[in-house]
């Protein structure tokens, strides 16, 4: 997965630089010049950012994420955080609203829906990450929301930093770039190796955490040229859940 390497590495170094001459650009605008910058310069990648605004009720989420193969997909729920400096981020993972506890409507219909559940944390900061004590120039870091929960969490961390998530956390293009990952092929051995307690407990015994046999017709309707551009679109999607936004990466031959 080359191609998307490059891609995913270029993104994720503009934001650093961004939040360097920025830091108080917001997590939204992040989020959605990211997402649809990727899916500019690869012909891989679709995006499609929703216009109607639901409160968040049930994923948790703000995007879902997709890698579709030639025989089976790989679902990806996704979370956005900015994580700056000595500023404590504890307020943020554990947000709220008067559905309940963000991240634990994340985890919990991640697993209904048979999804990964991943943060992204924003952060120009340079420390430790699950790649070892090497700096990256990327300004995006993946990590999982299990381990999100059982270290910030369930031990109620006083205080979150920075630093503190980036050291359970792996640079975005490291999704693709990892030699883990082959052209073509889903990145579901990355995960296994590197966000392990996404796959200690699952309700889906036949198959692996994430992977699905078919695709819903929301993704489909993505897939479909003829759809995409077009003014209703949104309303062919019909998405049964409030995550904001729909990345797919086509793998398939």
């Amino acid at each position: 997965m080359h191609s998307l390497c490059n891609v995913l590495n270029q993104a994720a170094s503009y934001v650093h630089t961004w939040l360097n001459k920025q830091p108080s650009a917001k997590e939204e605008s992040l989020t959605d010049w990211m997402l649809f910058d990727i899916s500019e310069k690869s012909s891989k990648i679709r995006y499609r950012l929703f216009s109607r605004h639901v409160e968040a009720r049930t994923t948790g989420a703000d995007w879902e994420w997709w890698f579709i193969s030639n025989n089976q997909s790989l679902r990806l729920r996704v979370q956005a955080k900015k994580a700056q400096g000595s500023k404590d981020l504890y307020s943020e993972i554990a947000r709220t609203n008067r559905y309940g506890l963000q991240i634990d409507k994340l985890l919990l219909d991640a697993k209904k829906q048979n999804a990964i559940p991943l943060y992204a944390f924003f952060s120009s900061e340079n420390g430790p990450t699950l790649c070892g004590g090497q700096t990256s120039t990327e300004g995006v870091y993946l990590a999982s929301a299990t381990r999100v929960y059982s270290d910030f969490i369930a031990v109620a961390k006083s205080k979150v930093v920075a630093k503190d998530v980036l050291a359970i956390s792996k640079p975005l293009s490291c999704i693709a770039c990892c030699p883990l990952c082959h052209h073509g092929q889903l990145p579901l051995e990355y995960f296994k190796n590197y966000f392990p307690e996404e796959f200690m407990q699952s309700d889906h015994m036949n198959e692996p955490v994430g992977i699905h046999n078919q695709i819903p017709r929301y993704v489909q309707a993505l897939l479909s040229s003829d759809l995409v551009g077009s003014e209703d679109i949104e309303e062919s999607f019909e998405i049964p859940t409030d995550f904001k936004a729909l990345l797919v990466v086509d793998l398939r031959s």
